[in-house]
């Protein structure tokens, strides 16, 4: 259980770094950017694209690698953040059709600003769940084979 905690909290904060920067980068880069590039041309977009939705997601990967290595070995880190960079975005795409159920959860509490806090905070919660359940079963299925691979030698 003790390593559940190791991995979930530096993942959560990996997601929450990813999620904070691509909304950042949306809301600055995206929409001043958006119409030139579209009349300009497609690797305008593809640009776009790939400063707003890989670099962060780099970057969390990056940090998240470097708080992992304290605690487990270099081998299964590395497991990890492929695997953090691979699902969050198949995570973000998952969870989209149920992250405005807290949105509209908040609405009725609150209706000003809370609908776009729940959603936010329902998108990161579903993504840092899945991105756990995902790269908790990758890590156990690597322990499993280097287990398996150390006493066949």
């Amino acid at each position: 259980m003790q390593n559940a905690s190791r991995l979930l909290i530096p993942l959560a904060k990996a997601t929450l770094m990813d999620g904070v920067a691509v909304i950042v980068l949306d809301v600055f880069v995206v929409d001043r950017f958006f119409l030139a590039c579209l009349m300009s041309s497609a690797w305008a977009m593809i640009a776009l694209a790939v400063v707003t939705q890989l670099l962060p997601l780099i970057g969390s990967a990056t940090w998240m690698y470097r708080k992992l290595r304290a605690s487990f070995t270099r081998r299964e880190t590395i497991t990890v953040a492929i695997v953090f960079a691979i699902i969050t975005p198949i995570a973000l795409l998952v969870e989209t059709p149920w992250d405005y159920l807290p949105g509209q959860v908040s609405d009725l509490l609150s209706p000003r600003i809370a609908i776009s806090v729940g959603w936010f905070a329902g998108a990161l919660v579903v993504t840092t769940l899945l991105n756990f359940l995902v790269s908790r079963l990758a890590l156990w299925v690597f322990c499993r084979h280097s287990k398996a691979e150390g006493s066949i030698t």
